[in-house]
């Protein structure tokens, strides 16, 4: 089977080393600087440069094939929908396309085109994309998706197949990641009431209904993912004519932990704060709305020395170390 990988960032590169173990792959992407990076190894997600030993074939151009993952980025709009242009220009030239990118719900089917949506976290993409707990497809009508269902079947086999409408794929991506904010929010709303809340919450995790994941105080979520995730669902729900209480009451109770954590330095009057890292989550390099940044740059700005490393206090993604 031919396939190809369209939009090799952080998701796309990951997800076309993994096929191309089994597959004949090629990656598109428009950045020159990405491929050399790709040519040279020099890819800081874990377990790439090792799948990369197998040469993966990449260029900015499209070559027939039998599907077509679309990996491209759907950037946040200011009301906190997604954009599809970069979805768009990928669709005119991709003949089976099936998209991966998180898009708002409706746009498969306006599209005519299946929903493939990958369920991943930074530093753990491969592992994600080779273990996932389930794989969601999202069709209309009744297209050909036996060679989707080939490749899983060679890269995860035994793992469970969610197969629904488009609309209802769209929904489950952007209300599964909210949830987790969520459930991250909760552990820190509740250590902002009672403080060292580490037992509590462990106790509440070995609850089969609940579960530890993602069940622990820290400082609030960042990332590429979540945040604009939690923002897209309260646009979508508003497009319904509805409110997502929920999700707002979350995100404005996530925002204010860097100023919680922020207003505790302070009071410590330390002569330097360190950061061991300035990344969103440990085991990443990335920053989007990374928290640890957040306090950094309002340190700076009030005047307390801050710098990478060891200091009077130091930061790590959990609080003061």
């Amino acid at each position: 089977m031919k396939i190809n990988v369209v939009g090799l960032g952080k998701l796309g590169l990951p997800l076309a080393a993994v096929l191309n173990q089994r597959f004949d792959v090629y990656g598109i992407d428009l950045s020159k600087q990405r491929l050399e990076d790709i040519e040279n190894k020099r890819i800081s997600e874990p377990k790439v440069n090792y799948l990369l030993k197998k040469p993966l074939k990449t260029g900015t151009n499209y070559h027939k094939s039998d599907l077509d993952f679309i990996c491209v980025p759907t950037p946040s709009l200011e009301d906190g929908t997604f954009s599809n242009d970069f979805v768009d220009e990928a669709l005119k030239v991709a003949k089976n396309p099936v998209i991966v990118s998180t898009v708002m719900p409706g746009t498969c089917k306006e599209r005519g085109v299946i929903y493939n949506p990958s369920f991943i976290a930074l530093g753990s993409v491969v592992r994600n994309l080779t273990h996932p707990d389930f794989i969601l497809i999202g069709i209309d009508g009744k297209p050909d998706i036996e060679p989707l269902l080939k490749v899983y079947r060679e890269i995860c086999p035994q793992v469970p197949i969610q197969i629904m409408t488009t609309y209802e794929a769209e929904v489950c991506k952007i209300a599964l990641n909210c949830y987790i904010t969520m459930k991250i929010t909760f552990a820190n709303h509740l250590s902002e009431i009672c403080g060292d809340t580490s037992k509590i919450l462990k106790t509440i995790g070995l609850d089969s209904r609940i579960g530890p994941k993602y069940l622990r105080a820290g400082l609030g979520y960042g990332g590429p993912c979540f945040p604009r995730d939690n923002r897209a669902f309260r646009a979508f729900a508003k497009s319904r004519g509805k409110r997502a209480e929920l999700a707002k009451i979350v995100d404005k109770i996530n925002k204010r932990q860097v100023y919680r954590m922020v207003s505790k330095i302070v009071d410590l009057k330390p002569k330097s704060v360190g950061f061991e890292s300035l990344s969103y989550k440990e085991g990443s390099t990335n920053r989007d709305e990374s928290h640890l940044l957040k306090i950094h740059d309002r340190l700076k700005e009030i005047g307390i020395k801050v710098k990478m490393g060891k200091g009077d206090i130091t930061l790590d993604w959990w609080g003061i170390v």
